[in-house]
């Protein structure tokens, strides 16, 4: 999320996706880790399916703006 409040700060579109697309990315590394740790069992499953879920609609969201600029 700080690369895209970094990105909207610079107040350019093409900086502004640069950021998003960097923030998604970014994302998508932290559902695979929460995976690996519920995997590895340093969380439980309730735990887990709160985390996928929030990461999914923050993806859904960041894609969201991605595709209007």
């Amino acid at each position: 999320m700080l690369n895209y409040i970094e990105g909207f700060a610079r107040k350019r579109k093409l900086v502004l996706k640069q950021f998003l697309e960097t923030s998604y990315g970014s994302l998508k590394e932290s559902k695979y880790l929460i995976l690996f740790s519920y995997k590895r069992a340093y969380m439980e499953e309730k735990e887990y399916l709160v985390l996928s879920s929030m990461v999914d609609e923050l993806g859904r969201m960041i894609w969201g703006i991605l595709e209007k600029i």
